[in-house]
């Protein structure tokens, strides 16, 4: 029972050292979805600010209104795919862990993905 268990445990190593190595990790590809979205949200709070001070001090509340408007919805798509991105790739991370340690169902959905010190998910939510 060892043996065949340390197989299986050596399997799954070499599997992550070569994913991880071709940049194809399922952890790898959660944090890359997460920087997509962290750096959008970036981006639409600067939109919102800098935009916000152009139009309070140039008076052209219309046109620029419109631009700010445009740019948010803009962003906001981005940002709406960048969230399905990072929810698939945490439950494509899950359901490896699921598939390596053959994890029953109930189990697989207590497993929080932790990213700056708190579940991932719960901060999309």
């Amino acid at each position: 029972m060892y043996i065949i268990f340390n197989k299986i445990i050596n399997d799954i190593i070499k599997n992550e050292i070569s994913n991880l190595i071709c940049k194809r990790s399922s952890i790898q590809i959660c944090y890359k979805a997460i920087k997509s979205r962290e750096n959008c949200l970036v981006l639409l709070k600067s939109t919102l600010v800098s935009n916000y001070f152009d139009i309070k001090n140039k008076g052209k509340y219309l046109i620029l209104y419109k631009e700010l408007l445009e740019k948010c919805y803009e962003i906001l798509s981005h940002l709406r795919i960048l969230n399905i991105n990072v929810v698939e790739s945490i439950f494509k991370w899950r359901e490896g862990i699921f598939k390596d340690f053959q994890l029953s169902d109930s189990k697989l959905i207590h497993i929080p993905f932790i990213y700056e010190k708190q579940n991932y998910l719960l901060k999309v939510k």
